[in-house]
This record gives structure tokens, sequence and C-alpha cells, in this order.
């Protein structure tokens, strides 16, 4: 099911009855916007992973356009909420786009993933800290 959140800034797709195929999951973040095929493949990957995890009670397929972000919203069983940017490791990691990122979706009770994952499949997760340096 496609929605718009109430910002209008994002489009997510509910992943509660999400068939675990990978090519569907591929469409379903093309439909979302997301144009770049390795960018689908790669954050398809990382969807499967989170939903294999048992501590996350759901996870949202999200994209947004003005960004070109694909983010992976899961909220666990503790409530609290991470917001997973998948990201390939053929590439730099581009921390402008990530603080605008942050700026528009973090708010302090969120957890901020990047979730790296190579061709093999393996993915790196790390955790970054939202504090403001001064």
């Amino acid at each position: 099911m496609l929605r718009k959140t109430k910002s209008n800034h994002e489009i997510c797709c509910s992943g509660k009855h999400t068939n675990m195929d990978f090519i569907p999951l591929i469409h379903e973040f093309a439909t979302l916007g997301c144009t770049e095929q390795l960018k689908a493949s790669v954050a398809a990957r990382i969807y499967q992973d989170i939903k294999l995890d048992p501590n996350y009670l759901s996870t949202d397929k999200c994209y947004d356009p003005s960004l070109e972000i694909v983010f992976l919203r899961a909220i666990a069983s503790n409530n609290t909420t991470s917001i997973i940017l998948p990201l390939p490791d053929n590439g730099k990691v581009n921390f402008k786009a990530i603080a605008k990122f942050q700026k528009k979706y973090c708010d302090s009770g969120q957890k901020l993933v990047l979730a790296i994952c190579d061709p093999s499949s393996n993915i790196l997760y790390y955790q970054l800290n939202l504090n403001e340096q001064t």
C-alpha cells in the first residue's frame, strides 16, 4: 500500500504483507520513485535483512524524491524508531546529503543507521550519533 506521509515529502510503502522475493521488492522501490537500479537493489536486500530481525515490529520502505534517497523506517519492540539508509559499498558516502536527510527526518528519539551492502550481500550497520558537534 502506497501512502504519502503527512509531510508530503516522502512516499512510503508498508511492509506488513510484502512478498520477500527479491525482484518484487526491487519493483516496489521503483514504484516509490527510485529509478536507480543499484539503490533499489541494495535497499531491497537490506529490507530483507531487517524483516528477518525479530526485534523489529514493522518496517516501511520510503523514498524522498527531493533528496533522491531511499530509506527504511523500522519500529522496534521497545517502540524506538530506526531510520536506515541503504548504501552500496562501491561509492563514496555523501555526508552532505546525509546531513540534509538528518535535518529533515531525524529527531532525538530516532536512531540513524547507515546500512552498507557489498555485492555478496554482506551488510554492515553503523549507527550515527545525532548530537550536534560544537
